[in-house]
């Protein structure tokens, strides 16, 4: 039972993959650095792509180790990206969770070393189906952050907190909000200012955090049981 969980990868070390590439110039690596700092800022919205343009892809060419196998789908300019983009998660998830436990008593549950996150308490590695339930049911609320290189899709974290009738505060992302109702079934922050001053009030609101999980798990029962996904999936194949 905790305040504040989150249940994740926080891709330091070896998911670290943009800290493996060669030390880029003073110049890119300063443009790459404002990129990240600029994207953390926005939700519902992901600018890499749009920003490293071909100049930049093409210097990156020098410094990034790239090897296509003959099966393997990404292009060069894919990979850079996803690159970046987890760089920019990395940076992200630290930065929540210090944020929040400046304020509030947070716990992860992580396999990675978080010896930078001091106030943070780090429970270690959680088993899927054992464990991570009774910690989505039991937690006052619930984070998810969602890896930067998904750009619309829902994250499996959401449907598993919902459908454990546990209370979700996540980033704001399209389809979450296309298919769930904000202050409804779960809350959306789209600013680390936001996600401090709506913690601080669902807290201390335990009756309207029980509605709103009840209400989570009432919409992904009635919404993304297998039956009705499954039939959906098999329409748009054969249609």
């Amino acid at each position: 039972k905790n305040d504040i969980s989150f249940v994740g990868m926080m891709y330091t070390g070896e998911g670290n993959y943009f800290e493996k590439i060669k030390p880029l110039p003073d110049y890119l690596k300063g443009y790459i650095e404002g990129l990240c700092e600029s994207q953390l800022k926005v939700y519902g919205y992901n600018m890499v792509a749009d920003v490293m343009n071909g100049k930049m892809m093409d210097e990156m060419r020098e410094y990034v180790d790239f090897s296509m196998e003959p099966n393997f789908f990404l292009t060069f300019e894919q990979f850079v990206t996803d690159i970046i983009n987890k760089k920019i998660t990395v940076m992200e998830r630290s930065r929540t969770l210090e944020l929040l436990s400046e304020f509030f008593d947070v716990t992860l549950y992580t396999k990675a070393d978080t010896s930078h996150l001091p106030k943070v308490h780090n429970m270690g590695y959680i088993h899927y189906y054992d464990k991570m339930p009774a910690v989505f049911h039991n937690s006052k609320i619930n984070l998810n952050i969602t890896m930067r290189s998904i750009y619309t899709g829902i994250p499996l974290r959401v449907l598993d907190v919902l459908g454990c009738r546990g209370f979700l505060m996540t980033n704001y992302q399209e389809e979450i909000a296309e298919h769930f109702e904000d202050g409804k079934d779960l809350v959306m922050y789209s600013s680390m200012e936001e996600l401090i001053d709506k913690t601080a009030y669902y807290l201390n609101n335990d009756e309207l955090r029980e509605t709103i999980a009840n209400n989570g798990y009432e919409k992904v029962k009635q919404k993304f049981n297998y039956k009705k996904q499954l039939s959906f999936i098999f329409e748009k194949v054969f249609e």
